[in-house]
């Protein structure tokens, strides 16, 4: 089964590119107040013990990037939703 989710296109895009062992998830916000919840998301991973569940990067362009383990991916999505920033979650 696969995780399909929807997001509102006027606050953010998100993109994903899978590799082996993870997912690197790219996310664009258009306004700097939804960027703020992937702030809070941050914490929830960084608040672990596991270094290597998620790493975020942040870029100039307002664009983020998040390198997500595999086995971390519906963690993180979960979390999106949490933060308001999916519109909805099913499985596909």
């Amino acid at each position: 089964m696969k995780l399909k989710y929807q997001y509102d296109k006027e606050i953010l895009t998100i993109s994903e590119k899978q590799s082996e062992s993870d997912i690197e998830i790219t996310i664009l916000f258009r306004n700097e107040e939804s960027a703020k919840h992937l702030e809070a998301i941050r914490i929830f991973f960084d608040e672990n013990d596991i270094y290597t569940d998620a790493i975020f990067n942040t870029y100039t362009d307002n664009s983020h990037q998040v390198i997500v383990r595999k086995d971390y991916y519906i963690d993180f999505i979960l979390q999106l939703f949490k933060q308001t920033l999916l519109k909805s979650i099913t499985w596909e």
